[in-house]
């Protein structure tokens, strides 16, 4: 069995044994080639983010039996031409008793939320110019603000709890009942009406494409702060500029960004969210690092191997 690890860099030494022990294992792509160049002989397939897998690489796999991607977002994946070709998808989607030991993407979101709130970003770059202008850089305290959750799932669930140990109050938007302590379940309008930071933690789905647009920023409260750490496709980013600009939001702070799959490392010139903040000191942009810390991909690795394992195992003991 020949197994492709697309993105091995850094990968965990445990997970790593765990794939060599059921078959030949690849590490990397050859340089300059495609992805759907490099997977016809390949039975199994580990990826991240960083590549589609499309029809093109699935018709260029005649041995594909599993694509591994440790990732709870699924959009990078062509699922209903993996299910045609008979192709199993380990993921962490729903693996939620796991997922909650992952704490990443939610520590992210709030090292953002005080970047935009305490003006770090600015205040930084002052200083590495030389300056020492403390007075400009003057921020907001979180304690005794309204924080606003859209979508409380596993991540939501954690910045709940982060928003409580900083004194805040915390509403909560979801379709289903939420039975967390210390928090208020309301209907979408009233979140964005009361709450001085809006949090989206939403999949990225059919029903969510578009879900923060500009009727949504037009309801959200005069000065609060935007923080999205989900999927670009999620929100409009012309409306979440022109709530910038018009001074709607006080401030904004974005781990993902529009045509970012495209981007192989380098952001193509004219991107208009990317360009704004740039010429902008209330947008935070970051490069889909949420879940990329070395303790919680390591562990995150480890996991999708040891399913690997036991699917395969489960197998031959049938």
């Amino acid at each position: 069995m020949k197994i492709l690890i697309a993105e091995p860099e850094h990968y965990s030494t445990r997970a790593l044994g765990i794939y060599r022990s059921l078959g030949e294992v690849r590490l990397g792509l050859d340089e300059g080639a495609p992805l759907a160049e490099q997977v016809s002989d390949v039975d199994i397939l580990v990826i991240r983010l960083r590549y589609r897998v499309g029809r093109e690489v699935i018709a260029s796999a005649p041995n594909l039996r599993v694509v591994v991607t440790p990732t709870t977002g699924l959009d990078h994946l062509d699922l209903e031409a993996l299910e045609e070709h008979g192709v199993q998808v380990l993921s962490l989607k729903g693996e939620t008793g796991f997922l909650r030991s992952i704490p990443a993407t939610a520590e992210l979101t709030w090292g953002l939320l005080l970047a935009v709130r305490r003006r770090i970003v600015p205040a930084v770059s002052s200083v590495a110019q030389g300056e020492w202008e403390r007075d400009y850089f003057r921020g907001r305290d979180l304690k005794g603000c309204v924080m606003g959750i859209v979508g409380c799932g596993r991540i939501g669930s954690m910045i709940a709890e982060y928003a409580k140990v900083f004194g805040m109050s915390v509403l909560v938007f979801d379709r289903s009942p939420i039975e967390l302590a210390g928090v208020e379940q309301v209907s979408l309008d009233e979140l964005y009406q009361k709450s001085d930071v809006v949090s989206i933690h939403l999949p990225l789905e059919a029903e969510t494409v578009g879900f923060v647009g500009p009727a949504a920023f037009a309801r959200i409260k005069e000065g609060a702060v935007f923080l999205n750490t989900s999927r670009s496709g999620i929100v409009d980013e012309d409306a979440l500029m022109e709530a910038l600009r018009s001074g709607r939001l006080a401030g904004a702070a974005v781990d993902v960004v529009s045509g970012e799959e495209t981007f192989s490392g380098r952001i193509p010139e004219g991107h208009a969210l990317v360009d704004f903040a740039k010429n902008s000191d209330n947008l935070i942009i970051t490069p889909h690092i949420g879940g990329a810390s070395w303790d919680s991909m390591h562990a995150t690795e480890d996991f999708c191997a040891e399913r690997l394992l036991a699917l395969f195992q489960s197998e031959t003991a049938q």
